[in-house]
């Protein structure tokens, strides 16, 4: 995962996944919580996969179709946060031939 660009308090992320399993896609901050304020998510491979928050679950499974993305559009308010001092994960529960990823809007958040 690299960071793209920053600005104050909010940062953009690229994910890239080529193998199943549960994956830190934002580390943790020591003090703050991950706010999710969007997203967007494609794959080559039939797949399902969740969102979470180090070991605890943050959605139900999301199952997308070969060549499917799913779109987050910006919400200033945030689709979701991870618990705090924990990092964001994506659980994949399959493995997709030609990588699964995208990029994150997100920022740290008291």
């Amino acid at each position: 995962m690299n960071v793209l660009h920053t600005r104050p308090g909010i940062s953009f992320i690229s994910v890239s996944i080529n193998t199943s399993g549960v994956f830190s896609v934002i580390p943790a901050h020591s003090q703050r919580r991950i706010r999710v304020y969007a997203a967007h998510l494609a794959n080559s491979l039939t797949t399902g996969f969740q969102w979470g928050s180090s070991n605890t679950m943050l959605s139900g499974t999301q199952n997308l179709a070969i060549n499917q993305s799913i779109n987050l559009d910006y919400n200033p308010l945030g689709w979701f946060e991870a618990i705090t001092q924990e990092a964001l994960t994506i659980a994949l529960a399959a493995t997709p031939t030609g990588g699964f990823g995208g990029h994150i809007t997100y920022a740290y958040i008291p």
